[in-house]
């Protein structure tokens, strides 16, 4: 299947970089970039708008994507900031657990618990049994038809968590397990055992998982042009002075 990266303005993308590095453990297709592409980017282009609020741009791209005609169906949706950091034969399905208890761990009053609590009670209007939150730091599968109907329902949901609503209504089940975002500064070095890693632009350049991250993907991926050589102890002349530089 094909991978969608829903992905931020601007050229200087080192995350997203080694994120398509990291494209090398898991079988896919074709890489689209749902937003802005990079200048160093080689992939299939979804231009979309770009909207000064950023859920509603990230938004805008996943609906952008889930109407190309081109893109697979299902597809692998990804983000700039995760990284599949082990050979997998594919993608397993995974969530966070209870929603009610992962809504129960997050500060009230929060914008993102708040749209998390309004996604729960919109599925308690559509679905029965138990609900999770698949609010995972991971590529995740998607089917088309099935977002565009989680999409539907959670219509007017500011920060609307599009994978929750979507796992639930399609009755994903799956594998409960902890979120694999580095946040801060966390000291242990476990993360070497997860199949998969998110940073945040701090973690990813100052942290030794950033640091575990950038080791593990030295090499260039297809998706991205070789950096430009500098011709380096050409002398030269200005005047009667020669100056290597």
């Amino acid at each position: 299947m094909d991978v969608v990266y829903i992905n931020r303005p601007g050229d200087e993308n080192e995350e997203l970089r080694y994120s398509l590095r990291s494209l090398r453990n898991i079988p896919h297709d074709r890489v689209f970039i749902a937003g802005y592409k990079p200048t160093w980017a080689v992939t299939e282009e979804i231009a979309v708008e770009r909207m000064r609020d950023k859920q509603t741009s990230a938004l805008d791209n996943l609906i952008a994507a889930l109407e190309h005609p081109d893109v697979s169906d299902p597809f692998l949706i990804m983000n700039d900031d995760f990284f599949v950091m082990h050979p997998l034969d594919g993608m397993p399905t995974l969530h966070l657990g209870d929603l009610d208890k992962v809504i129960a761990e997050h500060r009230p009053g929060t914008a993102y618990r708040n749209a998390m609590q309004k996604t729960r009670d919109r599925l308690a209007e559509n679905v029965e049994g138990p609900m999770y939150s698949y609010e995972m730091h991971a590529p995740m599968v998607i089917e088309k038809l099935g977002m565009q109907l989680a999409l539907s329902i959670g219509q007017g949901i500011h920060g609307l968590h599009n994978r929750t609503m979507y796992g639930n209504l399609m009755e994903l089940g799956g594998t409960e397990t902890h979120d694999v975002k580095i946040y801060r500064a966390e000291k242990k070095d476990d993360y070497k055992d997860w199949d998969f890693l998110s940073t945040s632009d701090r973690t990813f350049h100052y942290h030794h998982a950033g640091r575990y991250i950038r080791e593990s993907f030295r090499d260039p991926s297809p998706y991205e042009k070789s950096p430009s050589r500098t011709r380096r102890n050409r002398a030269i002349r200005y005047h009667s002075v020669v100056i290597n530089p």
